[in-house]
């Protein structure tokens, strides 16, 4: 059984993961709560008063409602979906994106290279590889490192600095040294699939605030999150 108090140096505790809320969300719903409730006592006051007062109220609330809305960021909500056939090819599919970005489908080291240059430019700070799978082949992504099937290679997104949100692989079943050493990331949900976390490979993810570990995770290396000093929890999902 893995210590991971000890391992982490963070409290630990059996929680299923609850994803914390887009920015643009939280703006919209405090400014929903504030206006719902401007809203109900106005309906009370206008039940001494005429019907079109209360209309007129319940217009004024859809109103700024709408534009609630339209001023939420628009980069934060929108998201560009590329569903990538064939491994490699990835940089022909994808000509603009938004700074969320989705991907499905099959990924090698030549699409890993184009993802890191896009984070690298700041193009892109949010990646979900949700439904992707990682194989073998094309370039190396860094250095002389290579994609290897269903695994988060060794400083596979080293560095990125920019890099604030990352929805990991489904498919993996192992994160290597470094591989995410570095990065700007605030969260990471660990799937269950996963079953080793390499030397270092959160280190110095200097925003990092909180770790769900899947519950086939075996092995956890030193220093998997050495000197990420924002780490406060660290839960475990249930087996």
């Amino acid at each position: 059984m893995v210590n991971l108090s000890a391992r982490l140096g963070v409290p630990c505790f059996c929680h299923s993961c609850v994803p914390l809320l887009s920015p643009s969300f939280c703006f919209l719903f405090v400014c929903l709560h504030i206006l719902g409730k401007r809203s109900i006592f106005a309906r009370k006051y206008t039940k001494t008063n005429n019907y079109m007062t209360k209309n007129f109220y319940a217009s004024l609330y859809g109103l700024l409602v709408a534009i609630c809305m339209c001023f939420c960021p628009a980069d934060l909500m929108a998201v560009t979906e590329v569903h990538v056939e064939k491994a490699g090819t990835l940089s022909s599919l994808l000509t603009s994106t938004d700074k969320q970005l989705k991907l499905s489908g099959s990924i090698n080291g030549t699409d890993i290279k184009f993802i890191r240059e896009l984070i690298s430019a700041g193009t892109v700070i949010s990646l979900d590889l949700d439904a992707v799978r990682i194989v073998a082949g094309g370039e190396a992504y860094t250095g002389s490192f290579t994609t290897e099937d269903n695994a988060i290679g060794e400083e596979m997104f080293y560095g990125l600095s920019k890099l604030q949100i990352i929805v990991l692989p489904s498919t993996i079943t192992s994160i290597k040294k470094n591989a995410f050493a570095k990065t700007g990331i605030k969260k990471v949900d660990i799937p269950n699939s996963v079953y080793s976390l390499g030397e270092d490979a959160f280190a110095y993810c200097n925003s990092l605030a909180q770790v769900v570990i899947g519950k086939r995770v075996k092995s956890i290396s030193k220093g998997a999150f050495y000197g990420s000093g924002s780490l406060k929890k660290a839960y475990v999902k249930p087996i």
